[in-house]
Formats: structure tokens, C-alpha cells, sequence
């Protein structure tokens, strides 16, 4: 509803299985490895952009209080976005904004049933304010580049885009802790390269856990 826009079947397989990791905190690390234009960056923008409105207010509701899928969703959902560059990280990250400040999202969101406001909207990080609740859900954009100072974040989801390009070194010191304490759902994307680095090595590792029956649901997707 918020986009305006349809999945196709390879994208809503793979937007139902990022809900599915989330929901149940399974931790694991989720793979695309997609051609351009094929729509991986919609898919995640998409989904990511419904579970920051649902989540929280799923989470509140008198129902599922007692619900251990939604209780680390009560005070938001933080979400973070890292790539390459600044530039590319702001391109899911700018997806997601557009669908949040559209004329269609905004008579969702303003609407009785939800009452969110938009309260920070610029620079590289959209806050989103449940004024019923007091809480909150955050998405933040951030450079994975050799030299970015990224660490210290806590977040329930990251998502890094054009892995195959992001050092070993960078993600393994300054990302992959990010959702450890809340041991978070990752989710990384990209393109085929001749370069090998963990983006291949997950691919490699998901790869073999579904064909060996080790892993009975399937993360990753192409």
C-alpha cells in the first residue's frame, strides 16, 4: 500500500522470508545476488519501510503483549543501511524515504488508526514518531568505506547493499556486531564480481544448508 506496487514472485519470496527472520529472530544472514534493475533494493525498501509502521504497533497492542516475536519492537524498530559509499547507502535509504513522505503514505500513517508523524526527514536518517505510543522507529544510512567511523550503532536489522564491494575487514569489525545484542536479521545484496569476500563466502554457506537439508528454510535468493 505504501508503494503503490506489485511484487513480482521472485521479490515476494524473498520480502516474505525477510518478515519471516525477522518475526522469528532467527538470526540468520539472508543473501540476494540479483542483476540490476531486478528489483532487490524495491523489495527491501518495500518491506523494511511496513515493518518500521507495523511492528511497533503490532507489539503494543493488548493481543501480543505476551507475544516474544513482537516484545524488542515496543520502543521501535532501528534499522541500518550501509554500503560502499555514502551515495549507494542512501539509495535504499532514499527509496524508503519516498515511500514514507508520499501523499499515499501519508494518509496512512496520519490517519486515527496509526497517528505517526515524520519527525526527522533529512540528512541520513528518517525517524518515524508513534504519537500515541511515545516511541519510535529510526532507519540510518551509513558508508562502510575503509576510513568511516561506523561503529557503536545497535540495531534489530541492517541491510548492506552492494556487498560484494564492502571489505572483509569493515564488515566483520564495524557491521556484523551492530545486532548482535539484539542478535538481528542481516540481510545483504549485490551483483556478481570477480572479487571473493563474505558476500560470497554466506552465498557459498546458504547455498549448501538448503540443498543439504541442513537449513529448512531458504536464505538466499537469486
Amino acid at each position: 500500500m505504501l508503494c503503490g506496487r506489485k511484487f513480482y514472485p521472485h521479490q515476494a519470496q524473498f520480502g516474505r522470508r525477510i518478515v519471516e527472520a525477522v518475526l522469528t529472530n532467527d538470526s540468520d544472514t539472508l543473501t540476494a545476488l540479483m542483476s540490476r534493475q531486478s528489483g532487490k533494493s524495491f523489495t527491501v525498501s518495500t518491506v523494511v519501510s511496513g515493518l518500521m509502521i507495523l511492528l511497533p504497533i503490532l507489539a503494543n497492542m493488548p493481543m501480543f503483549l505476551d507475544d516474544k516475536r513482537f516484545q524488542m519492537f515496543r520502543n521501535g524498530v532501528m534499522i541500518g543501511v550501509f554500503a560502499p559509499t555514502l551515495t549507494q547507502s542512501q539509495i535504499i535509504f532514499n527509496n524508503i524515504k519516498e515511500y514514507l513522505s508520499s501523499g499515499r503514505a501519508t494518509q496512512i500513517l496520519e490517519s486515527e488508526e496509526f497517528n505517526i508523524s515524520k519527525d526527522t526527514f533529512n540528512g541520513n536518517k528518517v525517524t518515524l514518531v508513534f504519537n500515541n505510543l511515545g516511541i519510535k522507529s529510526t532507519i540510518t544510512c551509513f558508508s562502510a568505506s575503509e576510513g568511516a567511523n561506523i561503529e557503536g550503532g545497535s540495531y534489530h536489522l541492517y541491510i548492506c547493499d552492494e556487498a560484494q564491494d564492502i571489505s572483509n575487514y569493515k564488515y566483520r569489525k564495524s557491521i556484523f556486531p551492530t545486532v548482535s545484542f539484539y542478535n538481528g536479521t542481516k540481510i545483504l545484496i549485490g551483483t556478481p564480481t570477480i572479487k571473493r569476500n563474505f558476500f560470497y563466502d554466506t552465498i557459498q554457506l546458504n547455498q549448501n544448508e538448503w540443498k543439504s537439508g541442513k537449513k529448512k528454510k531458504k536464505n538466499h535468493f537469486e
